[in-house]
């Protein structure tokens, strides 16, 4: 099974999927999900859809899905109650921190990611993320990669 629709289930948490090894594209759109787990296995997953659920720690989420080893390309993650962040500048600030956690997302909540964007979301959020996340950026051989991380290594230099 490539794809897997679980949208508008009232689904509380992700189980079960460990089997489906070659799952690329899952949507869990519309359910009653507070945080992510059970993806580990799925190591081919391109397409995640976790859009309006109950999901409210957005740094939770990046950092759990940073450290899957998958091909996660698309992500929809609007319409969660994320916490601890501005109304004004809400939709802005996850979109961001988004982009520069994740660096191989290429769509974001059905929107392109162009390289300044991606560029200006790594310079927004240079000063949240961890020496751990600039190191693992360094470990990636991609022209474009090598350059974020000299931004990123550059940054926190200065900021220190």
């Amino acid at each position: 099974m490539r794809w897997l629709d679980l949208s508008f289930n009232l689904i509380e948490k992700i189980e079960g999927l460990e089997n489906n090894k070659e799952l690329e594209d899952l949507s869990l759109y519309s359910n009653c999900i507070t945080e992510l787990s059970g993806l580990e296995e799925l190591n081919k997953l391109n397409v995640l859809s976790v859009g309006r659920n109950k999901i409210d720690k957005l740094d939770n989420m990046l950092n759990y899905l940073k450290k899957l080893k998958n091909r996660l390309q698309v992500l929809k993650i609007e319409e969660n109650p994320f916490k601890n962040e501005e109304k004004s500048n809400k939709d802005s600030l996850s979109r961001n921190k988004a982009i520069a956690y994740l660096k191989d997302l290429k769509y974001l909540d059905y929107k392109i990611i162009s390289d300044e964007e991606r560029q200006a979301a790594n310079d927004e959020m240079k000063e949240q993320l961890t020496d751990t996340q600039v190191e693992d950026n360094a470990n990636d051989t991609t022209e474009e990669s090598k350059l974020n991380y000299a931004s990123l290594k550059e940054a926190m230099i200065e900021i220190t």
